[in-house]
């Protein structure tokens, strides 16, 4: 993924998959990202981000995406790890 690319990221504490920013890459699969634009870090590998495209050309993904999107707020996702 290339910094500042919009990237899914699949939160534990909301089960569900959120909106992050790429903000650097650490290694080949291990990126710091953004957490909903709010300058929440964390790391993330690769297994864990899924890209706006991938998101758009799985069916499966697409209506998770819809279903995870009801209801959505602006709180912080705390209980994921943050980069520190």
């Amino acid at each position: 993924y290339a910094v500042g690319e919009k990237v899914n990221y699949f939160s534990k504490s909301r089960e569900r998959w959120m909106v992050a920013w790429v903000m650097e890459r650490k290694s080949t699969s291990v990126y710091i990202i953004d957490k909903q634009g709010k300058g929440v870090l964390a790391k993330a590998c690769t297994a864990e981000l899924l890209s706006e495209a991938e998101m758009r050309l799985d069916p499966m993904l697409r209506a998770l995406s819809a279903l995870g999107s009801e209801g959505d707020d602006d709180d912080d996702d705390e209980d994921d790890d943050e980069a520190g």
